[in-house]
């Protein structure tokens, strides 16, 4: 018997987030094999994000956050396209082009502060 597959914490906020800037957000997170966490439609573009937690003592298991796991890996290598791996809200609002590249608004609970530098975003392929 499978076991129901885990969605990181701050899945939730991030689909929040995109929902109100006006995205259509779908969650893969169950299909397993690899597969993103969420696809997401924008201006008629789709984007593909896996969800992680942040760094730190209440996020990551790391200093640098989650990293993929090997099927993660695997299912992006193959994939024509790319995936963003955000941490937080800020990160999939930036990724999806629906704010710019400043700096993140602070928040009292850290929500919308974005993640480290160098966060895992791909950049477009051409």
């Amino acid at each position: 018997m499978r076991r129901k597959s885990r969605t990181d914490a701050t899945q939730a906020a991030i689909v929040r987030a995109l929902k109100a800037a006006g995205c259509t957000v779908l969650d893969l997170s169950g299909v397993a094999g690899g597969v993103p966490d969420l696809l997401v439609a924008r201006a008629g573009q789709m984007f593909l994000i896996e969800c992680k937690s942040p760094p730190g003592p209440r996020g990551g298991t790391s200093a640098k956050g989650q990293r993929l796991n090997g099927l993660q890996e695997m299912w992006r290598a193959g994939w024509r396209a790319p995936v963003g791996v955000v941490c937080g809200p800020y990160e999939a609002l930036r990724y999806v082009g629906s704010i710019g590249a400043e700096s993140p608004p602070a928040g009292k609970d850290g929500t919308l502060a974005g993640g480290p530098s160098g966060s895992g975003l791909d950049a477009p392929k051409s």
